[in-house]
C-alpha cells in the first residue's frame, strides 16, 4: 500500500520535479555501491567510493570485453599491485579480485599474502559466471567451474577476509548460498535478454528461502535496462542497491555503460 502511495505521489508532483535529479532508488531508500578501481596509473580513488578495489583489468588499462578473460596472468598482476600501491593510506576497505579457477595458484597461501599485504576484502574477478550456454558447459567440462571460485571465496572468509561476490545466474546464486555471504552482486552481463526481470525476482526468492539476510545488489551495464528496473517498483524492492564500479586508468570509461 506504501508504495502506491509512494508512486502516485510521484507521478503527481513531478510536474515540479525533475526526473534525473529524483531517481525512484532513492525513495525507496535503497544504498548503492561505488567501487573505485584503482591502479599504479593512478592511486587515487574517487572521494565518493564505498570501497577500494584492485583487479588485474585496471592495471592493464582494459575494460568491457577484455574484462572477461584473466590476460597477463590476472592473479599475479593483482599480486604486484599490492606491492607496488600502498594500500595503508586508503581509510576504506580495499578489495581484491581473484580468478579463483587458476589451476597454478596454492588458494590459501595467495590470499594469505593478499590479507597481510592490506587486502581486506576478495571478489571473484574475473569470473567463469559471465560465460554461459554451451561455452559455460565446456568450461565447466574441464574444470574451470563456478563452484572453485565458490571454494575461493569460502577459503577467503575463513582467513577473516570480507567477500563481495558476483553471481550470473540462478544456478549460480544456488552455489553461492551454501555460504550465506553478507551481499552479493547479480551481474546482468553485457548482454541483457527481455527475461532481466524474471531473473532479478528469481535470485531473491532463492535467497529469501537459503540466506534471508544476504543483501542483493545489481550490476547493470546498460543504462536503458537500467532506467527501466529503477521505474519498475515490483524490481526495486527486491534490492539493497545497485552496484557500480569505476576505473580510474587513463583513457577509461566506467563499466557502466
Amino acid at each position: 500500500m506504501l508504495s502506491f502511495i509512494i508512486h502516485n505521489i510521484y507521478n503527481n508532483f513531478n510536474i515540479f520535479l525533475k526526473k534525473e535529479d529524483i531517481a525512484l532508488n532513492k525513495i525507496f531508500f535503497i544504498k548503492d555501491f561505488y567501487m573505485a578501481e584503482v591502479s599504479t596509473h593512478n592511486s587515487i580513488p574517487a572521494p565518493n567510493a564505498d570501497a577500494i578495489c584492485l583487479y588485474h583489468t585496471a592495471e592493464l588499462c582494459i575494460s568491457h570485453a577484455g574484462s572477461l578473460m584473466p590476460y597477463g596472468n590476472a592473479n599475479e598482476i593483482v599480486k604486484k599491485m599490492c606491492l607496488d600501491i600502498k594500500l595503508q593510506n586508503f581509510s576504506k576497505p580495499v578489495f581484491a579480485g581473484v580468478c579463483g579457477t587458476d589451476p597454478t595458484l596454492l588458494m590459501e597461501n595467495y590470499l594469505i599474502f593478499l590479507k597481510t599485504h592490506g587486502i581486506t576484502g576478495i571478489q571473484n574477478f574475473p569470473s567463469v559466471g559471465i560465460a554461459d550456454q554451451i561455452f559455460r558447459c565446456n568450461l565447466e567440462a574441464v574444470r574451470f567451474a563456478y563452484r572453485q571460485e565458490i571454494e575461493m571465496l569460502r577459503c577467503a572468509r575463513e582467513l577473516g577476509l570480507d567477500i563481495f561476490p558476483f553471481v550470473y545466474s540462478l544456478s549460480d546464486a544456488m552455489l553461492l548460498s551454501q555460504i550465506k555471504p553478507k551481499k552479493i552482486i547479480f551481474d546482468l552481463g553485457f548482454s541483457v535478454s527481455s527475461q532481466y526481470a524474471d531473473r532479478i525476482k528469481a535470485v531473491k526468492s532463492l535467497l529469501n528461502r537459503t540466506s534471508p539476510t544476504t543483501q542483493l545488489y545489481l550490476y547493470v551495464r546498460n543504462r536503458t535496462v537500467k532506467k527501466k528496473v529503477q521505474q519498475d517498483l515490483s524490481l526495486l524492492r527486491l534490492l539493497h542497491g545497485f552496484y557500480h564500479s569505476n576505473p580510474l586508468h587513463k583513457g577509461a570509461e566506467p563499466h557502466d555503460i
